[in-house]
């Protein structure tokens, strides 16, 4: 591999464990990036962000010497040299810790460094945030792999550095909403913003709800547990909660919000990376949203709800406007003209319609044969099954499936 590729596997490595990276180029200088702001909120004074960070050996990049940073706040980063650069360039990564602090520890740092306590809420979020590896050893393994390449098996040695000495720091004193996070702004943003979303689902408007999404997920509750994974999935658990309420508030029948529910639940459960687990807001969205659109009775008079609910789970059987208004009790004249006021179709089109999606669904993900299809669509003539799907569709049953086959690849 290539130095580029190696060091492009190592980004992508690092941030699907959500520690982030960055190149730098000497001479290096501190940047707010680095600690992601810990330094700027807490600090004063602006020229004492550098001296509570570790000093490099000048020479390290000339020796390919990867460094392990403990730095004064008890944060690890890594150092590593990138080599055949015209100048000095740095791959960094972090903040990160390699086993989560407790908020005991976390109060001892702040009396060790004298921290004021009007930070503990920062510090608490913070540290509760900072991504975890709990394997010291697997690092240095994976780094030594990657010095293999990059230096030759030789050419490089890796070590761990600390900031010990205590320097005089000054911290900022000023009651600040832009220095310190206010915990009522950040809960209030992500009530509105879940409200926001649910509305969205609640209307099958995907599009408004992925606007929302994004303002939900910045501002989560922090990491409350150790293992990221776990932490993400049991955050990721409630917004599929949220998504069945919304969509139950849009008028979808329980019946199909148990199923989509229990799917992406066990689906949920069997994803490993971030990077799946970063996906899963956006498909649960538009799933809940479609399911919304295609089954919601939102603005229907009680008899037509009961009406449609009872087509889309009873596909199988009689659903003739003689069956259906003696089922509900109502004048079939007066049954026909509701149905065609409140839904703009005849009961005869809808239920084609509902049929039609049926098959479709079934040719998608099914083997079935097309028989036991328009069966289970509540069709037993295959010939008038075949001329309604070609009516809906534009192509027999056997020629849409051909052609989902063959965009599968399978």
């Amino acid at each position: 591999m290539t130095t580029h590729s190696l060091l492009d596997f190592t980004i992508s490595f690092f941030e699907e464990m959500r520690i982030h990276t960055y190149f730098t180029d000497a001479p290096y200088t501190w940047m707010d990036q680095y600690d992601l702001g810990l330094r700027s909120t807490l600090l004063k004074k602006q020229d004492c962000l550098a001296a509570t960070f570790p000093e490099l050996d000048e020479n390290f990049h000339t020796q390919n010497h990867v460094y392990i940073i403990r730095d004064l706040f008890q944060c690890y980063y890594l150092s590593i040299p990138v080599p055949y650069t015209e100048h000095k360039t740095v791959f960094f990564a972090g903040p990160f810790a390699f086993k989560a602090p407790k908020r005991d520890q976390i109060q001892q740092l702040m009396e060790q460094l004298q921290i004021p306590e009007q930070h503990s809420t920062f510090l608490i979020q913070y540290y509760s945030s900072l991504p975890v590896i709990h394997d010291k050893g697997c690092l240095r393994s994976f780094l030594h792999c990657l010095c293999s390449r990059l230096y030759g098996k030789e050419g490089f040695s890796i070590s761990s550095l600390s900031q010990t000495n205590h320097i005089a720091l000054h911290y900022e004193t000023q009651e600040s909403t832009g220095k310190n996070k206010n915990v009522t702004e950040s809960i209030e943003k992500r009530y509105d913003a879940e409200e926001a979303m649910m509305d969205a689902i609640a209307h099958g408007d995907y599009e408004k709800a992925k606007e929302n999404i994004h303002a939900l997920l910045s501002s989560a509750p922090e990491q409350r547990l150790p293992d990221t994974i776990r932490d993400r999935k049991n955050f990721l658990i409630i917004l599929n909660t949220l998504c069945r309420k919304a969509a139950q508030r849009g008028k979808v029948h329980p019946v199909y919000l148990d199923e989509l529910s229990r799917k992406l639940a066990f689906k949920l459960e069997n994803l490993n990376t971030l990077s799946q687990l970063d996906a899963f807001p956006h498909e649960a969205l538009r799933k809940y949203s479609l399911l919304v659109r295609s089954y919601s009775t939102q603005g229907y008079s009680l008899a037509v709800q009961k009406v449609v609910n009872y087509i889309s789970l009873n596909l199988q059987e009689d659903l003739s406007l003689d069956r259906l208004a003696e089922i509900f009790s109502l004048n079939k004249s007066y049954l026909s003209s509701l149905f065609r006021r409140e839904t703009g179709q005849t009961l005869t089109d809808f239920v084609i319609q509902k049929r039609m999606e049926h098959a479709i669904c079934l040719l998608n993900t099914t083997p079935t044969s097309i028989q036991e299809i328009a069966a289970r669509c509540g069709i037993l003539d295959l010939s008038y099954f075949t001329k309604l799907f070609r009516r809906t569709k534009g192509m027999t049953p056997s020629q849409y499936r051909s052609m989902v086959t063959k965009r599968s690849g399978v």
